[in-house]
């Protein structure tokens, strides 16, 4: 039997050695397998040089390969692969990848990943291959996909991991950016709508006994306070007060 072909004893026709195997030498019994890694798609080859490399994205684990296999999303193989390996955590690929493709800043993804996922809001991801989001802590927030997280301007305020700042309540204020809480007004002052930066103080003649105040009240008739009470007095005897607002 001629290279490429064999035959078995009392064979009375000689055989071509089927894809993924050849065979260099003249009256043989068997073929040569192709070794791990290459294929060989024709009948009849006649040499080693005939078993292919597997390509880039592609991979054979087993001899006497008559294809290479490719590598499904999230996997990738170099030349000659004899096997898929799995893309490492903050990395993707596509199928029939050759290398895994780092996921950028502001999104993540799991090992074997066939996409990057963007980070969610609340969280962020300043670095390139992560494998995680950060929550953004109390004071700060971010939209989807952030690279960092933004400080809450003055006269609001952020639980960790918030997406978005809420505005001070009438009654508190905030006077830093930043703030991961809001302060109530103190007693004699008040802060009368939301999203305020400082309280103010009652005028004269009125007066705040209690905390968080969104209003002042007037002194009565007969009393007087003076700017930020928390409470209005008495006339002292001789004297009066025709009005409020004193």
């Amino acid at each position: 039997c001629p290279a490429g072909t064999y035959s078995l004893k009392a064979a009375s026709l000689c055989t071509p050695c089927s894809p993924g195997y050849y065979n260099p030498n003249e009256g043989s019994s068997s073929c040569i397998s192709c070794s791990v890694g290459t294929y060989d798609p024709f009948y009849s080859s006649t040499s080693m040089s005939n078993c292919f490399p597997c390509p880039v994205g592609y991979a054979s684990s087993v001899t006497g390969a008559s294809e290479c296999n490719i590598c499904t999303a999230g996997k990738y193989s170099s030349v000659q692969g004899t096997s898929c390996l799995t893309c490492s955590v903050g990395t993707y690929s596509n199928t029939g990848a050759g290398t895994c493709s780092d996921c950028p800043a502001g999104s993540y993804s799991a090992p074997g990943s066939s996409s990057c996922s963007f980070c969610p809001a609340g969280t962020y991801s300043s670095d390139i291959r992560s494998g995680f989001c950060t929550r953004c802590i109390a004071g700060k927030y971010s939209s989807t996909g952030s690279l960092s997280c933004s400080s809450c301007s003055a006269g609001s305020f952020s639980n960790d991991g918030a997406s978005f700042c809420t505005l001070c309540v009438a009654g508190t204020y905030s006077s830093i950016e930043g703030s991961s809480s809001c302060s109530m007004c103190s007693v004699g002052s008040y802060a009368s709508s939301s999203g305020l930066t400082s309280c103010q103080l009652c005028a004269v003649g009125h007066y705040a006994s209690n905390v968080a105040a969104i209003s002042c009240v007037v002194c009565p008739v007969g009393s007087v306070a003076a700017e930020g009470s928390s409470f209005c007095s008495l006339c002292y005897s001789g004297t009066y007060a025709a009005s409020t607002s004193s």
